[in-house]
C-alpha cells in the first residue's frame, strides 16, 4: 500500500487541491501568449475535471471557465504541471517562451502577484530537490534546521506580498507552507533510509513534531494541498506496522475517512492477501455509494483476474520486434511500468538493474513497459539506449492504458508501478514492491521456490 518515497516527494512540486471558500463570481478568464510553442492546447486541472484551452498558430489562447470555489489548482502543458491559485472573477494571463517554459513563465492580470509567488516557490523547491540525495544527506537536527531556513525564507517572501494579495490566499498559503515543512520532515525518515539503507537518528524534538500531527482537521484537509498529502503520508506509514481496520478507526472525520478509503480502492486489484481485507474494510466504514460501487467493481475485476487461466500481451521492443508474455511461460515475470517524464521512475532504475543482475540465470524475467505518448516514442528510444538496461524494454504507449486488455485491468493511477506474474502466467501481485524495497526479494524468492 505504500507509495514510492520519490513519488511522494515529486508530489510536493505538483500536488494542489482546491479549497472551498465560496466566491461571488463563478467565472474566470484564462488567457496568454506562448512563444516558440509546439503544442496545440494548455489545460487547467480543476478538481476532477480538465479544461482545455486551444492555442492558435501565433501562440495565443483565451477562454473562460466556471469554478465553484476559490483555491489551489494546477495548469499543464501535457508534460509539466504548475501551481495556480484561482478566485472566482479572476482574469489570469500568462506569458512564456516555451523553449524555457519553467524559467520564463510569468503571470499578469488579476491574481498575478499570488500566482507569481507560487511559481517562484515551486521553482525554488524544484531547485532544492534537484539532488534529493544531497538534500537528505544530513543528520536529523541539521536537516531540520536547514528545512526551517527554507520554510522561513518562503514565509518572509509571503509576508512581503501580504498587502497586495487577498487575505484568504495569504492565510491559506501560511498553512500550506507549514504543512509542507512537516511533510518534508516526515519524508526525511523514509528518504534517508531509501538513499543510505539505514534509519536516521531522530532528536526528541523531531519525534514530538511528527507524533503530534493531527490527521483529523477536516477544514484544512478540504483547503490546504500539503495537509492532504501529509495526512495520506502519515496514514500510509501507519499501515506498515498496523492493521488496516485499526488505522481507519483513528480517522474521526468521515470526510477524511471516505477519501482515504477511496484511495485504497486500487489496492483491491493487487491480488494479494490484503485485497479481501481492503475490500471488507471499505464496505464496513463508508456509506458513500460512489465509493462502495467503485470498490465492488474493483472486487469484481479482481475475481475475474483470479479466474483467468493466464494473462497475455504483445508489445514492440526498441527494434520493433513484438514481444509476447507467452514467450516467458515457466518463469516469473517482473514488470516495470514507467515513462520518460517520470523522475521517480528513473530513481528506481539503479535498484532495478541490480535486482535483475542478482537474479540473473534464475527463472525470472525482467521487462520494462513504457506508457509514454506515441509522439514521445523517439525520446523513449533514446532513454533506453542511454540507460543500457540488461533486460527487454517494450513500448505500450499511453493510449494502451484503456485500449489494451492487460494494461486496462491494472487501473494505473501512478508510476512507477510494478507487477509480478507467476510461472503459470497468472497474476501474483498487480502492485508489487518496488526494486528499492527489500520485500520484493522475499516475494520473488517465495514464488521461485514454488
Amino acid at each position: 500500500m505504500r507509495k514510492s518515497i520519490l513519488f511522494i516527494l515529486s508530489l510536493l512540486l505538483l500536488g494542489f487541491f482546491s479549497c472551498k471558500t465560496e466566491g461571488d463570481q463563478p467565472q474566470i478568464t484564462f488567457s496568454g501568449h506562448l512563444k516558440n510553442v509546439n503544442i496545440d492546447s494548455i489545460y487547467l486541472i480543476l478538481d476532477n475535471r480538465e479544461k482545455g484551452f486551444p492555442i492558435d498558430p501565433d501562440g495565443n489562447f483565451s477562454d473562460t471557465v466556471n469554478i465553484s470555489h476559490e483555491g489551489y489548482y494546477r495548469f499543464s502543458d501535457g508534460r509539466n504541471d504548475f501551481p495556480i491559485y484561482l478566485i472566482p472573477g479572476d482574469q489570469i494571463m500568462i506569458e512564456a517562451d516555451y523553449i524555457n517554459l519553467e524559467n520564463s513563465l510569468k503571470f499578469t492580470g488579476t491574481g498575478a502577484i499570488r500566482n507569481n509567488f507560487l511559481m517562484q516557490k515551486d521553482a525554488k523547491i524544484g531547485e532544492i530537490l534537484s539532488d534529493e540525495k544531497k538534500f537528505y544527506n544530513k543528520p536529523a537536527e541539521e536537516f531540520r534546521n536547514n528545512l526551517q531556513q527554507h520554510y522561513h525564507h518562503f514565509l518572509d517572501n509571503l509576508k512581503k506580498i501580504e498587502p497586495q494579495v487577498e487575505l484568504t490566499f495569504y492565510e491559506a498559503e501560511k498553512k500550506n507552507l507549514h504543512y509542507q515543512y512537516l511533510l518534508h520532515l516526515y519524508a526525511y525518515v523514509d528518504a534517508y533510509a531509501y538513499f543510505y539503507n539505514k534509519k536516521p537518528q531522530l532528536t526528541p524534538e523531531i519525534e514530538a513534531e511528527l507524533k503530534n500531527i493531527d490527521i483529523n482537521n477536516e477544514e484544512d484537509y478540504n483547503s490546504i494541498p500539503s495537509y492532504r498529502y501529509l495526512v495520506g503520508y502519515v496514514l500510509d506509514e501507519q499501515l506498515l506496522t498496523e492493521r488496516l481496520p485499526d488505522v481507519v478507526e483513528k480517522i474521526k472525520s468521515q470526510k477524511i475517512k471516505d477519501q482515504f478509503l477511496k484511495n485504497l480502492i486500487p489496492n483491491i486489484y493487487q491480488n494479494s492477501s490484503e485485497s479481501d481485507l481492503t475490500y471488507a474494510t471499505i464496505l464496513n466504514n463508508t456509506k458513500d455509494k460512489t465509493i462502495i460501487e467503485a470498490a465492488e467493481e474493483a472486487k469484481k475485476k479482481l475475481d475475474e483476474i483470479r479466474s483467468q487461466p493466464s494473462l497475455s500481451f504483445s508489445f514492440p521492443n526498441s527494434e520493433n520486434e513484438q514481444i509476447e508474455l507467452s514467450h516467458f511461460t515457466g518463469k516469473l515475470v517482473y514488470i516495470d511500468l514507467w515513462a520518460t517524464w517520470c523522475r521517480p521512475c528513473f530513481m528506481e532504475f539503479p535498484h532495478l538493474k541490480k535486482l535483475a543482475a542478482d537474479y540473473a540465470g534464475k527463472d525470472i524475467v525482467f521487462l520494462g513497459i513504457s506508457i509514454d505518448k506515441e509522439d514521445d516514442k523517439e525520446i523513449w528510444r533514446k532513454v533506453v539506449a542511454q540507460q543500457k538496461f540488461p533486460f527487454e524494454q517494450l513500448f505500450a504507449g499511453a493510449e494502451s492504458l484503456t485500449s489494451n486488455a492487460f494494461l486496462s485491468q491494472l487501473n494505473i493511477r501512478f508510476i512507477p508501478r510494478f507487477v509480478l506474474i507467476g510461472k503459470d502466467g497468472k497474476i501474483i501481485s498487480l502492485n508489487a514492491p518496488n526494486p528499492s524495497q527489500s520485500s520484493i526479494r522475499q516475494l520473488i524468492d517465495t514464488n521461485l521456490a514454488r
